[in-house]
């Protein structure tokens, strides 16, 4: 027997209560965390877990290529005045361009790395929609709404538990795949291969701005 609520009287603090007959056996409205089952279920955990791993990973590239610079810049700074003028000034632009290079290579790595995983969170969030049909179906009911729009709720009608026990049967993790490096291609839950870790988000201060480089100084 289908159950229609019914607004009765209004509630403390001007609201309007639902009200369901006694011995009520469904519900036209069911209610689910959207947020709570693209959090916990299997494949989001396992999605997340990899994309922390790929921003480490792309971490610890950035450190060990601003060690090289720090090294060649120290370099530059001891034969400063060992080099004349014009082959010292060649390898400090060779040096500001090689800064500019990995500069830029990371902020790329990061980006792609960002886009990749923002699609992949959009396979599980277009996953999720037939999931919520079965739990409705199954349920018995009219329409599945968004715990976020509801300011409060019996538990009864509360589908959430549900939907993560069928998303975690239903889907799979999805395969990140690196755009901007062809054939890079991340199973969930893998570390990328080398020289594709990614981040989210975006490295801060992988490089100062270019506006900040302070190339060493030139030979008197």
């Amino acid at each position: 027997m289908a159950v229609t609520f019914a607004l009765v009287s209004p509630a403390p603090g001007g609201g309007l209560r639902l009200a369901a007959p006694a011995g009520a056996q469904s519900t036209q409205v069911l209610v689910v965390s959207r947020g709570q089952v693209l959090d916990e279920a299997s494949a989001a955990r396992r999605l997340a877990a990899s994309e922390q791993s790929a921003t480490d990973a792309l971490q610890r590239e950035i450190d060990a290529v601003k060690l090289e610079l720090a090294a060649e810049e120290e370099e530059l700074t001891r034969l400063r005045t060992t080099l004349s003028r014009d082959e010292f000034e060649l390898r400090v632009a060779a040096f500001d361009q090689r800064v500019r290079e990995e500069r830029r290579r990371a902020q790329s790595l990061a980006a792609s790395l960002q886009r990749a995983y923002r699609d992949a969170r959009r396979h599980l969030v277009e996953a999720l929609g037939p999931i919520l049909e079965e739990v409705r179906v199954e349920r018995g009911a009219l329409a599945v709404i968004d715990a976020e729009s509801v300011l409060a709720v019996d538990e009864s009608i509360d589908v959430t538990a549900r939907a993560i026990e069928l998303f975690d049967e239903r889907v799979s993790v999805p395969v990140v795949v690196m755009p901007d490096e062809p054939g890079a291609r991340m199973p969930g839950g893998q570390t990328p291969g080398e020289g594709m870790p990614g981040a989210t988000p975006v490295p801060g201060a992988v490089f100062p701005p270019e506006d900040a480089e302070q190339a060493p100084a030139e030979a008197e």
